[in-house]
């Protein structure tokens, strides 16, 4: 028999595998085709679900960008308001305490104009050497109750004011509360001694408390006139 090299047979066994070859590269071609349609048919649905993804999304940020501009604007305006608000504060008070001051002045002038009149029945009310260092010791009492913090002369020299009278500048420093203050000059008022209020100051810490410097001008005999 001569199977083996018979060339019709070698013919048909190569046209089967042509035949397999062009229905494999059918059925591909056929599954490329399917994967396609399948790919565009999806691409609108993916698209859709990316965009509602995005929608949600992005009104979150957006509220959560807003709320913060928000809070900082309140925070802004709060600590605006309150600086504002401590500064009038703050100047009131300045106003009532040189109110204050300036009803004293006013008060002590006139009490200047009754010396004028009778200088004999109040002649006490000048302090000499002496009594200026018992006023000294009169404002270190007043250090116990822990407001006056000390006394300080301007001026080593008695001075004369507009009225010719003489006298000697100081300053008295205090710290504490507005009303622990008030007490203190109020104590000052009442020693025996003609005592002119110059100046005030005052600072508020950062505690709440106030920094006090009392600038006044206690008159003096005039035998200090040239003592000092």
């Amino acid at each position: 028999m001569r199977l083996k090299n018979d060339p019709s047979i070698k013919f048909t066994n190569n046209n089967m595998d042509k035949k397999r070859e062009n229905t494999q590269i059918k059925e591909d071609k056929t599954e490329v085709a399917k994967n396609t349609m399948l790919n565009e048919t999806m691409k609108p649905e993916r698209a859709k679900k990316i965009s509602k993804s995005k929608g949600k999304s992005f009104p979150v940020f957006a509220f959560v960008g807003v709320l913060i501009l928000a809070l900082m604007t309140l925070t802004v305006i709060i600590l605006s308001s309150l600086d504002s608000k401590a500064q009038e504060l703050k100047k009131l008070r300045n106003e009532a305490l040189d109110a204050q001051a300036s009803s004293r002045v006013e008060k002590e002038d006139l009490d200047i104009k009754s010396i004028q009149e009778n200088v004999e029945k109040i002649n006490s009310l000048f302090p000499n050497e002496t009594g200026l260092v018992n006023f000294v010791r009169e404002i270190e009492k007043m250090k116990e109750g822990g407001v006056v913090k000390g006394i300080s002369f301007v001026s080593q020299d008695a001075v004369r004011d507009k009225n010719k009278y003489l006298g000697i500048p100081f300053v008295i420093d205090m710290e504490g509360s507005w009303e622990s203050i008030d007490l203190a000059l109020q104590g000052i008022e009442k020693l025996p001694y003609l005592v002119r209020t110059i100046t005030v100051e005052a600072r508020v810490s950062e505690g709440g408390g106030v920094n006090f410097k009392y600038g006044g001008f206690i008159y003096v005999d005039e035998s200090l006139a040239k003592n000092r």
